[in-house]
């Protein structure tokens, strides 16, 4: 059986998305979860939060903004298309390597 580009596509962007949400359902860790969805913290970190000083003593308060919001969400594409790029090419080379062991009709 012969599986097309678009049907490797297609399974390649729902293992990246699965490998997105089941490390934001599984993981505890902050800094885990930093280190798996690189794209998504690097691009948040691009728009800081607007933070008050509160005193002498008391840590600043940092409060969202929708810039963060929408960030997050465009982190969190980049994401799942990162690895989804990356499942691609495995998968891709992976179905090239096993057609190419079959004898020609």
């Amino acid at each position: 059986m012969r599986l097309s580009l678009l049907t490797i596509a297609f399974l390649a962007l729902g293992l990246g998305t699965a490998l997105c949400v089941a490390t934001i359902q599984l993981v505890d860790n902050l800094g885990t979860l930093r280190a798996v969805l690189w794209p998504a913290a690097m691009v948040a970190d691009a728009f800081p939060p607007p933070c008050f000083d509160r005193g002498p003593g008391e840590p600043p308060f940092c409060e969202g903004t929708p810039v963060q919001i929408f960030a997050g969400l465009l982190g969190f594409g980049v994401s799942v298309l990162f690895y989804a790029s990356i499942a691609y090419c495995f998968l891709w080379l992976s179905l090239r390597r096993s057609h190419a062991d079959e004898p020609a009709a």
